[in-house]
Parts: structure tokens; C-alpha cells; sequence
């Protein structure tokens, strides 16, 4: 925001107005899609991934600077056309700077010093812990949404060792949400998000849900109910306690009760809604 102020001579105050500031296409369009910051053995060397999430418009990258985090800045006369990445890699950081394993504070600047992206990403729940030495990276969610990337819910683990720089790996619901093509009782978008019939269980005070990875087109949510009638968000009930990458393209996701909830009985159901995901 920009206060323009009119004085007359004396310097008293005759008139002010406010402007608010134009985002660069930069910092409209550009996103930092995916990090690996503690590849493991064998799965490669760090990198960070930025898309251009413009479905039109090319960015002129030159003078962009990573300034916490690593150092780094792209080259004058760098072009990322709409919907393309660019993967800066470890080799390329400047001034000793790397990944921190533990997590840490990401910035990206444009050319006129204006914050483009800042949040800090973490190698603790509620953040994905595979991608903390176990060979996957993290993944932004929907990263033509543009989603908060402070949020540990916006990211996923890649589905492969190595993450998948210059690319993709989610993947799109094709079919009839409640068709059965497989005949196993479950409806196919269920069977999708979960994978095939899903498992979800209580346990004690703990339940847990199996999440398939990179279905990022649908919205996994949890509800509960006292009387099997009226049917609640449940995340106000259940305290997060991990995501675990199985190794098979799904995570297995685990939360307790909280203890104010303790005094009655609770049913718990999974709801599976398809986004219709634009920009």
C-alpha cells in the first residue's frame, strides 16, 4: 500500500489517498511448487521447483532471488512460459547456502526487492515426514490454486524417490463418482482417494485413514456424529498426529481424540468431495 500526501507550503497536511500496490505478474503468477531439502541416500540432490501458473502469460525471471533459505538468483534474460517450472538445483545455490534438514524460512523476492513467496516449511507433523531423508520431496497441492504454502496441509510427498522435478505427479479422477467398476461395494471416487475400498479405522482414541498420494483433485474430509442423523466437520475433535508414507503411493494418516470429547460416544465417517480445480 502507497500514501501519497499532498502539503501546502507550510507543511500542513491538505490532502492524502491510499493506493493499493499492483502485484508484479511475478508475484501473481509465480509459485514454489515443490522442495526437496533432504533427499536421502540415492534419491538425488536438493532442489526447488517454481511453476508459472499463468495460463497466458510468459514471466520475465531475470533478477528473481531466492534471499532466505538458499541464495540464489536467476539470470537476466530468463523466461518461464505459462504453465512451465524451473528447477534450481543444489549445484546452482550461491554462497555456501543449502537446504535446511530441520526446516527453515523460504523467500523469493523479484527484481524490485518486493516478497514474491515467504513461508517456512518443517520436517515435523503436522508436515509431511517422508520427504525428511526418506527419498521423496514435497509437493504443493493444486499449484495453480495458488494455495497458502505456510500450510502444511498444502503439501504432499511425491510419489516416487526423487521427487519429480520439471513435472508432475498427481493425478485426475476419470469416471462416475458413484460407479463400482471394480463390483466392490465402494463407490469409485471413494476408491479413489483411499485406494481400492480404503481403510479407515478407530482404535482406542486414535483414527486412522489411508490417503492415496497425488490425488489432489479431491478433498478428504472427516465428520462425525453422535446419533448417525446429524453429521459435524470433525477436525475441531481430532488433533493430527502424523502422515506416513507407505511406500505404496499412499500415506497412512493418524489422529487422536481430544480429550474434551472423551465424555460421549462418536461415530466417524469419511467424505470425499471432487474439486473442479481452475485458475
Amino acid at each position: 500500500t502507497e500514501i501519497l500526501s499532498l502539503s501546502d507550503s507550510d507543511g500542513s497536511l491538505i490532502s492524502e489517498v491510499m493506493t493499493e500496490d499492483q502485484p508484479s505478474d511475478a508475484q501473481r503468477f509465480l509459485v514454489i511448487s515443490e522442495i526437496m531439502y533432504h533427499p536421502g541416500e540415492g534419491a538425488g540432490e536438493e532442489f526447488i521447483e517454481i511453476m508459472n501458473i499463468s495460463k497466458s502469460t510468459t514471466l520475465n525471471l531475470g533478477g528473481i532471488s531466492f534471499t532466505d533459505g538458499i541464495n540464489y538468483t536467476i539470470p537476466a534474460g530468463t523466461l518461464l512460459a505459462a504453465g512451465n517450472r524451473m528447477v534450481i538445483s543444489a549445484s546452482d545455490f550461491k554462497n555456501g547456502t543449502a537446504l535446511s534438514n530441520g526446516g527453515e524460512l523460504l523467500k523469493l523476492e523479484d527484481a524490485s526487492r518486493s516478497t514474491i513467496s515467504e513461508f517456512r516449511y518443517d520436517d515435523e507433523t503436522p508436515w509431511p515426514i517422508s520427504p525428511d531423508g526418506g527419498g521423496t520431496s514435497l509437493i504443493l497441492k493444486n499449484p495453480t490454486l495458488k494455495p497458502d504454502p505456510s500450510l502444511a496441509s498444502n503439501w504432499r510427498p511425491s510419489l516416487t524417490s526423487g521427487g519429480n522435478p520439471g513435472n508432475t505427479d498427481a493425478i485426475t479422477f476419470r469416471g462416475q463418482a458413484n460407479g463400482d467398476l471394480n463390483r466392490n461395494g465402494i463407490p469409485d471416487l471413494i476408491d479413489y482417494a483411499l485406494g481400492n475400498g480404503g481403510i479407515t479405522q478407530m482404535t482406542g482414541d486414535t483414527l486412522t485413514y489411508l490417503r492415496r498420494l497425488g490425488t489432489d483433485d479431491v478433498t478428504v474430509q472427516i465428520e462425525a456424529s453422535t446419533d448417525l442423523i446429524n453429521w459435524q466437520d470433525a477436525s475441531a475433535l481430532l488433533i493430527e498426529q502424523g502422515r506416513i508414507a507407505q511406500g505404496d503411493g499412499t500415506e497412512l494418516i493418524g489422529s487422536k481424540l481430544s480429550q474434551g470429547v472423551w465424555n460421549a460416544q462418536w461415530f466417524f465417517r469419511t467424505r470425499v468431495t471432487l474439486n473442479l480445480l481452475q485458475n
